[in-house]
Protein backbone atom coordinates (compact mmCIF):
# COMPACT_ATOMS: atom_id res chain seq x y z
CA UNK A 1 0.00 0.00 0.00
CA UNK A 2 1.04 3.67 -1.14
CA UNK A 3 0.83 5.49 2.57
CA UNK A 4 0.66 9.59 3.24
CA UNK A 5 1.05 10.22 6.53
CA UNK A 6 1.15 13.99 7.65
CA UNK A 7 3.92 14.76 11.18
CA UNK A 8 5.06 17.69 13.01
CA UNK A 9 4.12 21.29 13.38
CA UNK A 10 2.81 24.07 11.22
CA UNK A 11 4.29 27.63 11.34
CA UNK A 12 2.04 30.72 10.24
CA UNK A 13 4.25 33.96 9.13
CA UNK A 14 3.49 37.33 11.10
CA UNK A 15 5.93 39.23 9.16
CA UNK A 16 9.37 38.12 7.52
CA UNK A 17 11.11 37.36 10.31
CA UNK A 18 8.43 36.13 13.19
CA UNK A 19 6.03 33.28 12.93
CA UNK A 20 2.96 31.62 15.36
CA UNK A 21 4.47 28.36 15.31
CA UNK A 22 3.33 25.04 16.75
CA UNK A 23 6.03 23.01 18.43
CA UNK A 24 5.05 19.65 17.89
CA UNK A 25 7.88 17.35 17.44
CA UNK A 26 6.68 14.71 14.54
CA UNK A 27 7.63 11.71 16.85
CA UNK A 28 4.24 10.37 16.54
CA UNK A 29 4.14 10.71 12.60
CA UNK A 30 7.91 8.88 12.46
CA UNK A 31 6.63 6.08 14.49
CA UNK A 32 3.70 5.53 12.63
CA UNK A 33 5.91 5.65 9.26
CA UNK A 34 8.89 3.27 10.42
CA UNK A 35 6.14 0.87 11.36
CA UNK A 36 4.41 1.22 7.75
CA UNK A 37 8.46 0.68 6.35
CA UNK A 38 8.69 -2.35 9.02
CA UNK A 39 5.83 -3.51 7.47
CA UNK A 40 6.86 -3.48 3.58
CA UNK A 41 4.58 -0.50 2.72
CA UNK A 42 5.57 2.81 0.39
CA UNK A 43 5.34 5.93 2.94
CA UNK A 44 4.97 9.42 2.01
CA UNK A 45 6.17 11.77 5.29
CA UNK A 46 4.67 15.13 4.89
CA UNK A 47 6.48 16.81 7.58
CA UNK A 48 8.83 20.02 8.71
CA UNK A 49 12.21 21.18 8.92
CA UNK A 50 12.27 20.83 12.72
CA UNK A 51 10.14 17.53 13.05
CA UNK A 52 11.77 13.95 14.40
CA UNK A 53 12.59 12.27 11.18
CA UNK A 54 12.94 8.40 10.32
CA UNK A 55 15.97 7.10 9.08
CA UNK A 56 16.72 7.29 5.53
CA UNK A 57 14.91 3.61 3.59
CA UNK A 58 14.24 3.02 -0.10
CA UNK A 59 10.67 3.20 0.45
CA UNK A 60 10.35 6.66 2.24
CA UNK A 61 9.36 10.09 0.30
CA UNK A 62 9.62 13.12 2.65
CA UNK A 63 7.80 16.48 1.70
CA UNK A 64 9.11 18.96 3.68
CA UNK A 65 6.52 22.04 4.02
CA UNK A 66 6.02 24.83 6.36
CA UNK A 67 2.29 26.60 6.28
CA UNK A 68 -1.23 25.11 6.30
CA UNK A 69 -1.47 26.37 2.49
CA UNK A 70 1.70 24.06 1.82
CA UNK A 71 -0.12 21.29 3.78
CA UNK A 72 -3.55 22.00 2.15
CA UNK A 73 -1.46 22.21 -1.62
CA UNK A 74 0.43 19.22 -0.75
CA UNK A 75 -2.10 17.00 0.43
CA UNK A 76 -4.62 18.10 -3.12
CA UNK A 77 -2.02 16.54 -4.83
CA UNK A 78 -1.18 13.43 -2.67
CA UNK A 79 -4.32 12.19 -1.43
CA UNK A 80 -5.18 11.03 -5.08
CA UNK A 81 -2.29 8.82 -5.74
CA UNK A 82 -2.28 7.28 -1.90
CA UNK A 83 -4.02 3.98 -0.03
CA UNK A 84 -4.22 5.87 2.87
CA UNK A 85 -4.42 9.20 4.52
CA UNK A 86 -2.82 9.15 8.34
CA UNK A 87 -3.05 12.49 9.38
CA UNK A 88 -0.83 13.37 12.67
CA UNK A 89 0.41 16.50 12.06
CA UNK A 90 -0.40 19.52 14.49
CA UNK A 91 -1.95 22.55 12.33
CA UNK A 92 -1.89 26.23 13.10
CA UNK A 93 -5.01 26.70 15.09
CA UNK A 94 -4.59 30.55 14.19
CA UNK A 95 -3.61 32.63 11.17
CA UNK A 96 -1.63 35.66 12.16
CA UNK A 97 -3.80 38.96 9.97
CA UNK A 98 -2.37 41.79 11.90
CA UNK A 99 0.48 43.10 14.28
CA UNK A 100 -0.17 46.64 15.49
CA UNK A 101 1.66 48.80 18.30
CA UNK A 102 -0.29 48.88 21.30
CA UNK A 103 -0.24 52.79 21.05
CA UNK A 104 -2.11 52.31 17.33
CA UNK A 105 -4.52 49.74 19.23
CA UNK A 106 -5.49 51.61 22.20
CA UNK A 107 -6.12 55.15 20.18
CA UNK A 108 -8.95 53.23 18.17
CA UNK A 109 -12.16 53.35 18.54
CA UNK A 110 -12.85 50.29 16.55
CA UNK A 111 -10.50 47.37 16.04
CA UNK A 112 -12.52 46.05 13.42
CA UNK A 113 -9.81 47.86 10.86
CA UNK A 114 -6.97 45.40 12.17
CA UNK A 115 -9.32 42.93 11.32
CA UNK A 116 -8.24 42.78 7.68
CA UNK A 117 -5.44 40.86 7.14
CA UNK A 118 -2.57 42.53 5.99
CA UNK A 119 0.77 41.21 4.31
CA UNK A 120 3.81 41.96 6.39
CA UNK A 121 5.93 41.62 3.96
CA UNK A 122 8.70 43.17 6.07
CA UNK A 123 9.89 43.50 9.48
CA UNK A 124 8.11 44.99 11.53
CA UNK A 125 9.51 47.57 13.67
CA UNK A 126 10.78 46.65 16.93
CA UNK A 127 10.52 50.16 18.45
CA UNK A 128 7.12 49.30 20.12
CA UNK A 129 7.11 48.25 23.75
CA UNK A 130 4.28 46.41 23.12
CA UNK A 131 2.77 44.94 20.19
CA UNK A 132 -0.76 43.05 20.00
CA UNK A 133 -1.30 40.16 17.32
CA UNK A 134 -4.46 39.62 16.05
CA UNK A 135 -5.20 36.31 14.84
CA UNK A 136 -7.94 34.17 13.20
CA UNK A 137 -8.80 31.09 13.97
CA UNK A 138 -8.54 28.70 10.97
CA UNK A 139 -10.97 26.48 9.99
CA UNK A 140 -9.29 22.63 10.63
CA UNK A 141 -11.00 20.71 8.26
CA UNK A 142 -9.52 20.00 4.55
CA UNK A 143 -11.61 19.30 1.85
CA UNK A 144 -9.43 15.77 0.99
CA UNK A 145 -11.60 12.69 -0.51
CA UNK A 146 -10.97 9.55 -3.23
CA UNK A 147 -13.18 6.69 -2.70
CA UNK A 148 -11.00 4.12 -1.29
CA UNK A 149 -9.09 6.34 0.28
CA UNK A 150 -8.94 5.97 4.14
CA UNK A 151 -7.98 8.67 6.13
CA UNK A 152 -6.86 8.53 9.96
CA UNK A 153 -6.22 11.73 12.23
Amino acid sequence: MKILITSGGTSQPIDSVRSVTNRSTGQLGTFVARQFLKNGHEVTLVTTQTAIKPEDHPALTLVLVETVSDVQEILERLVPVHDALIHAMAISDYDPIRMVPFAEVAQADDLTPFLEKEDQIQKISSKSDVQVLFLQKHLKSFPWSRPGTLIFC
